[in-house]
């Protein structure tokens, strides 16, 4: 109720190139108040700013709980260690974000083109594309 300032007697429209102008309604909250909880939530929207990209965890979202599958998300650093956990109520999956990078770069390492193989391959995608 307190985002919209439609319920202090205001009108605000793309239409209007998001102005705000008096409304003809009859408000359902008086301004001053709208604007006290409105600063309000302001403040609490700027103290608790949420860092979705943390260099830190690069593979957040990425990797997907062995458990229930869901999005390993939610972090958790004790003694200065990262941790992936699940946020599946009652999943107690958690993995320590050095060996699980660990673990995806061996993964990666398989992948890789042999040093002899990059410059037919590189002729090819000519070819190709």
């Amino acid at each position: 109720m307190f985002h919209n300032v439609v319920y202090c007697g205001l009108i605000s429209h793309s239409i209007l190139d998001d102005q705000v102008v008096e409304g003809k309604h009859k408000p359902i909250v008086s301004k001053a108040l709208f604007l006290k909880v409105h600063g309000i939530q302001e403040a609490k929207n700027h103290k608790s700013k949420h860092n979705k990209a943390n260099e830190n965890l690069p593979l957040k979202v990425f990797t997907t709980c062995a458990a229930c599958e869901s999005p390993l998300t939610y972090l958790a650093k004790k003694k200065n260690i990262y941790y992936y956990k699940c946020k599946t109520v009652g999943c107690s999956c958690n993995k320590n974000a050095n060996d699980l990078h660990g673990k995806f770069t061996d993964i990666l390492n398989l992948h890789q083109i042999d040093e002899k193989l990059i410059a037919p391959l590189k002729t090819q995608l000519k070819y190709t594309f």
